[in-house]
């Protein structure tokens, strides 16, 4: 008799994608199964692979796009500096569909799976008042990315790096 109690979920721990699963080692470990989670569940409803373009982003890394499109060369990529992005905590990834081996940067697909991100515990650069980010997804844990910030400067990290949540 199948005890119905205590099933327990074989969730999978990666992706259809070796440079996605890469990019996902490096997030937060509290998000990571999230990202998993989301990438996987995208594929399973829609059909649709998504690649994480950007996960973790050094706060150096992000000061160097932020100068993008205003003192140096290139387009507005980023509205804010380095510390200030959830990038820079592990805690946000950028993603985009493969499709037929090739980037579709159609933002009506982003669209289309922004409720399985946000199922999976993400809020959607979509949905922000200001400059829309269709491929951003992030979890805050209820922080500010100030308050991150604070945390990294006073040495609230883990033995690998990582913010330590209180």
């Amino acid at each position: 008799m199948m005890d119905y109690f205590n099933v327990t979920e074989n969730k999978k721990t990666e992706t259809w994608d070796s440079v996605t699963n890469s990019r996902i080692a490096l997030l937060h470990p509290e998000i990571r199964q999230n990202a998993v989670d989301f990438i996987n569940d995208v594929e399973e409803q829609f059909g649709i692979q998504l690649r994480v373009t950007t996960g973790l982003r050094t706060i150096d890394e992000q000061n160097r796009l932020y100068k993008q499109g205003r003192t140096t060369s290139g387009n507005i990529v980023t509205w804010v500096r380095g510390g200030y992005s959830y990038h820079n905590y592990g805690l946000a990834i950028d993603v985009i569909e493969i499709k037929d081996k090739k980037v579709n940067w159609d933002e009506n697909v982003l669209i289309r799976i922004s409720s399985v991100g946000i199922r999976n515990g993400f809020s959607w650069g979509g949905n922000w008042k200001k400059q829309k980010d269709y491929p951003h997804f992030e979890i805050t844990f209820g922080y500010k990315a100030s308050e991150l910030l604070e945390k990294y400067n006073k040495g609230e990290l883990d033995n690998e790096g990582y913010i330590i949540f209180d």
